[in-house]
């Protein structure tokens, strides 16, 4: 398979390497300081787990020419720059599937207008990482959440089946859902608060576990957000986010974030990026709170957690 990704921060170098060592032919849009250091030195990931190191030399390139063919692109950028990733995706012909796999709580909508619905398909990385002074990316695979895809009817295809196979093969963890855009809003919810709730500790995950009250205020937040998702009838999913945030008693909750903001799901995955993408969250904390204002369930600790990180 001939694969582009668009976007070659961390969830692009990880996929890209992987995917390329998997026996793809792979192809990073980059630019700037990444686009030269990337010709020079490859893809260089370091497992954060066992610290094995992994150097791949895959072509670079600056921009999606319209001559170019490929089978599949994958777009990993940050969700704040999506709007002008649309605008160049929106004037190409013959372009194939575009798997996009950012946080996206606004749903498909945009996604189908720029480029119809039959070459929309969502997903989200079951990985992250940091990417170091040198150009180093030092990563994780989160063990808690898989490779996750699914498309905007709901319908698992066999061209959906095939990209989730060569996923699979570059060693990643794969699940369909069928409720896709309900698992975004979900993350969103999620991850928003926890960004959040990381950035008033400074950056320090670790730092945030040691401060109790503060976690038991991101478990707040995280109950009041999903319950005003189902007051809006979306689906809350993962089960396992369902279960640790709507149906455990908070002393639990508190409990097992206060052990997972110390593993490498938080200090290696989550923190590093929320230092790195303030705009990110900024734009996340303002489309999270946009849409939970639609719902009739009152959401203040999210409320009040969220405008720290919404406002300018």
């Amino acid at each position: 398979m001939k694969i582009l990704i668009y976007g070659a921060g961390v969830i692009g170098q990880i996929y890209g390497g992987r995917l390329h060592a998997a026996g793809h032919t792979v192809h990073l849009l980059a630019r700037g300081r990444n686009l030269a250091q990337l010709r020079e030195h490859g893809i260089v990931l370091v497992n954060g787990n066992d610290a094995r190191r992994t150097v791949v030399k895959v072509p670079v390139v600056e921009a999606l020419e319209p001559d170019e063919a490929y089978d599949l692109v994958i777009v990993t950028v940050r969700m704040n720059q999506m709007a002008a990733v649309l605008e160049v995706l929106r004037g190409l012909t013959g372009l194939p599937e575009v798997l996009f796999m950012l946080n996206n709580p606004a749903g498909s909508h945009s996604l189908i207008e720029a480029i119809g619905s039959e070459r929309v398909l969502l997903g989200f990385p079951g990985c992250g990482g940091a990417l170091e002074a040198d150009g180093t990316v030092r990563y994780v695979l989160i063990k808690e959440q898989r490779t996750t895809f699914g498309t905007v009817d709901g319908l698992l295809t066999p061209r959906l089946r095939e990209i989730m196979k060569a996923f699979k093969a570059a060693n990643f963890r794969v699940a369909f859902e069928p409720s896709m855009e309900d698992w975004l809003k979900t993350h969103a919810v999620f991850i928003g608060c926890v960004g959040a709730a990381i950035v008033a500790a400074g950056g320090d995950s670790t730092l945030l576990a040691n401060r109790r009250g503060d976690v038991k205020t991101m478990i707040r937040a995280i109950r009041e957000g999903f319950a005003a998702l189902s007051a809006l009838d979306v689906r809350v999913t993962p089960f396992m986010l369902k279960l640790i945030f709507s149906y455990m008693p908070s002393w639990f909750s508190v409990m097992y974030w206060r052990r997972a903001l110390c593993t490498p799901m938080a200090t290696v995955a989550i923190a590093p990026h929320v230092r790195a993408a303030p705009d990110e969250m900024r734009e996340l904390a303002r489309q999270v709170l946009s849409l939970l204002r639609q719902s009739p369930a009152p959401v203040p600790a999210l409320t009040g957690l969220l405008t720290t990180v919404a406002s300018p």
